[in-house]
């Protein structure tokens, strides 16, 4: 785990796309949670994103509060402005 700093993981996280990954999955779950979820606001309901390097963690962590950052994990909030500008360019693409 001592591999998995949160410099080399963010590192990592730009080399491979992992936030533009990211991103499409939750303009993907804005489509949906507009769709099904009554009264969606995304401010409210829709959540960032947390990805997980299995080989950074080190196991169980006792006393780590809930949602806590921790070691082999980013934990980003939705950047929501980008996230309703990229859904608007998704919708204009056609297939």
């Amino acid at each position: 785990p001592h591999h998995y700093s949160q410099e080399a993981m963010e590192e990592q996280m730009l080399h491979h796309h992992y936030p533009l990954q990211a991103h499409l999955y939750l303009v993907a779950l804005h489509r949906h949670l507009r769709l099904r979820l009554p009264d969606y606001a995304p401010e409210r309901d829709l959540g960032g994103y947390v990805y997980c390097f299995l080989r950074g963690m080190p196991g169980s962590v006792d006393g780590a509060p809930e949602g806590a950052v921790g070691p082999g994990r980013i934990v980003e909030p939705a950047p929501l402005n980008r996230i309703a500008a990229l859904d608007r360019a998704l919708a204009e693409v056609s297939v």
